[in-house]
C-alpha cells in the first residue's frame, strides 16, 4: 500500500516552534504529527494539547526509540540542531533542522557528513527559497527570454539588535555574528538559490555614529555575475526585497516576501518618462499567504520535506547548502574585519 503520510516527531517546543512550525505540522495532509519533545515537559504537554499530539517526551533519544517515527523536525538552539540532527540521521530518520544548522561551519559540516553516510532525506529550513514569490522568481529566471542572471540586488532590514540567550553566544562580542546567523542567512540562502555560489565578497560596516549594524556587501558569483546586499539591524520593522537583471534585459523583483513584479524583454512602448514599461505583477493582498497558517515559506518548506520522502526525491536546501551559507557568513564578517576582499575557497 502506498504511503500517504510521514510520521513526524518534533524536537523543540519553544515560542517560534509553536507559533510558526507546529501549526504547519498539524495541518499538512502529508504529515502525521505523532510526537513532540522538549526539555520542559510543561511546554511539550502544552504543544500536545494544542495540536492533538499523542506522544510527549523530554528526551529525544527516548522519542526516537519508542515513537515509531519516519522523520524528525528539529527547531531548537543551533547546537541542538547539530547534535540531535546527527543522532537522528545516524538512527535512519529523515531529518529536517531549522536554520542555522549550527553556529559554525565545522558543525554544519558534521551534519552534512552524517547525511552523506545515511540513506535518508535531509533538509535545512531556509524558508525564503520556499516562499511562493521566490519560487516564482526562480521559474521566471529559468525562462529563455530572461537570459543569464547578470546582476543581483538584495535588501534585508530588521529591528534590533537583540540576541537569543539560549544560543550560548556572547552579547558583548558576537552580536554581529548573531545577526547574520539568525537573520541574514535567509537572504544569503535565497540569493544562492537564485544566483548560484559566490566567488568573493567585499563588505563594509558603518560606524556607531550612523547607528551601527549596517552593512553593504559587494559580491562576485562563480557564474561571473555581480551583486550587492544592503543589510541593517536597526530598522523600525522587518523589510526586504530582491532584484535580478537577466542578460536579455528582463527583470524580476520581490518586495516584503509576498509581492513580485516581472518585466520581460519587451521594447519600450512610451514616448517619454519611466512609467510606460509593461510588467506582470503578483500580489496576494495578504501578508500571511500560507493558507492562513503561518508566514510565507514555513508551510511550503515542510510540505517540500514531506513530499521528498513520499515521492523519493532529493529536497533542495540541503545540509551542504548549510555549509556553504555559513562559509559565506564567515567570509562577509572576515571582509568587514579586514576591510579586504575575501575569496571563498573551492568556489
Amino acid at each position: 500500500m502506498e504511503k500517504t503520510q510521514v510520521r513526524v516527531g518534533a524536537i523543540g517546543c519553544g515560542g517560534h516552534t509553536r507559533g510558526s512550525m507546529h501549526p504547519c505540522l498539524a495541518v499538512l495532509e502529508e504529515i502525521e504529527f505523532a510526537a513532540c519533545c522538549d526539555l520542559s515537559r510543561e511546554r511539550a504537554e502544552a504543544t500536545a494539547q494544542r495540536f492533538n499530539v499523542p506522544n510527549v517526551y523530554t528526551d529525544y533519544r527516548e522519542m526516537i526509540e519508542n515513537a515509531d517515527l519516519d522523520a524528525a523536525v528539529i527547531i531548537a538552539p543551533p547546537r541542538v540542531h547539530e547534535a540531535a540532527g546527527v543522532y537522528c540521521l545516524e538512527q535512519g530518520l529523515h531529518t529536517f533542522v531549522e536554520k542555522p544548522p549550527s553556529l559554525d561551519v565545522e558543525g554544519a559540516q558534521r551534519l552534512a557528513d552524517a547525511h552523506a553516510k545515511s540513506n535518508v532525506k535531509g533538509m535545512v529550513g531556509w524558508m525564503w527559497r520556499h516562499m511562493p514569490v521566490h519560487r516564482m522568481a526562480k521559474d521566471l529566471m529559468n525562462r529563455e527570454e530572461f537570459g543569464t542572471p547578470a546582476l543581483f540586488s538584495g535588501r534585508y532590514m530588521a529591528p534590533g539588535p537583540g540576541m537569543r540567550m539560549d544560543w550560548g553566544m556572547d552579547p558583548q562580542t558576537e552580536t554581529d555574528r548573531f545577526f547574520f546567523l539568525d537573520h541574514v542567512v535567509h537572504i544569503l540562502d535565497c540569493m544562492r538559490f537564485l544566483m548560484g555560489d559566490v566567488r568573493s565578497v567585499n563588505a563594509i560596516k558603518v560606524g556607531a555614529e550612523f547607528g551601527d549594524y549596517l552593512y553593504h556587501v559587494n559580491l562576485r558569483y562563480v557564474s561571473g555575475a555581480i551583486g550587492h546586499l544592503d543589510l541593517g539591524f536597526k530598522a523600525p520593522a522587518f523589510e526586504g526585497g530582491i532584484y535580478v537583471l537577466g542578460s536579455n534585459r528582463a527583470t524580476v523583483r520581490t518586495q516584503n516576501w509576498t509581492h513580485l513584479q516581472y518585466q520581460g524583454p519587451q521594447p519600450w512602448t512610451g514616448n517619454g518618462g519611466y512609467a510606460d514599461f509593461p510588467y506582470q505583477q503578483y500580489d496576494p493582498g495578504i501578508s500571511f499567504p500560507s493558507n492562513g497558517v503561518s508566514r510565507a515559506g514555513y508551510l511550503d518548506e515542510l510540505r517540500h520535506f514531506a513530499r521528498s520522502i513520499l515521492d523519493d526525491y532529493e529536497p533542495h536546501a540541503t545540509f551542504e547548502d548549510g555549509v556553504q551559507n555559513l562559509r559565506l557568513v564567515d567570509a562577509i564578517l572576515e571582509s568587514v574585519e579586514t576591510n579586504a576582499e575575501v575569496v571563498l575557497a573551492n568556489s
